[in-house]
Formats: C-alpha cells, structure tokens, sequence
C-alpha cells in the first residue's frame, strides 16, 4: 500500500467576476483568444477603463482572433458595460456573448445617424 503525505490547502485567488479596470494588470477572469497584440488596448491611456483598439472583424465573429473573452460565471448572472465612442464616425463598440448561441449588443456612430442593434443566432 502506499501513502503518499497529505497535500497543502489550495492557496488559488479566485476568479472574481468584477473588474474595474483599476489596476496594472487585467483581472484574472479575462483571457484573450488569441495572443494579445502590443499597442491594440490599455488599461494606462485612461484610467478605470479598458481601452480597445479598433480592428477589422472577421466574417463570423467566432473567427476574430482578438477578442477577449470571460467564462460565464453562473448559470443566470448580470453584465454591465458602459462603452466610449469619443470623436469620429463610423465607429461601433458592443458587447457579445460567443457560444453554441450568439448574441451581440451594439453601440454605433455614421453621418447623421447614432443608433443601437442586437443580433443573434443559434448554432
């Protein structure tokens, strides 16, 4: 018989499910789909906020490489976000949930138009 020694305590910080983009580093929730490409965000530009940099979306959005993501953290839970468009037209910011249903919720700006849309889809 063999008897191995009993093991320590799990020291793991948890996960959290808030993050107010107050510090150095993103929260341990997050985690991009691909490998985070220097200069595409900030936490330093504005303080408090995560600053995403425009870039061109794939076709499915299931195929953008730089999103980053969270796991849900329950089975029912609330998000809020509150995103920034400063200056410009054409420009669009959103939140989406990615799985075997997608929905997408969107903030744009054009000439003369400022509107929101939802989308979605079932796999």
């Amino acid at each position: 018989m063999l008897v191995h020694p009993k093991l320590p305590p799990n020291e793991a910080e948890p996960q959290g499910t808030c993050d107010e983009f107050d510090g150095a580093t993103l929260a341990r929730a997050w985690q991009w789909h691909a490998n985070p490409e220097p200069g595409r965000w900030s936490l330093r530009d504005r303080p408090g906020w995560l600053r995403l940099f425009a870039r061109p979306c794939m076709r499915r959005l299931e195929d953008t490489p730089h999103r980053l993501l969270q796991k849900f953290p329950a089975r029912t839970f609330a998000v809020e976000t509150r995103p920034d468009m400063p200056g410009g037209v054409g420009v669009e910011a959103g939140l989406a949930f990615v799985g075997r249903a997608s929905a997408a919720l969107a903030v744009h700006r054009a000439p003369g138009d400022a509107g929101l849309s939802f989308g979605g889809r079932k796999r």
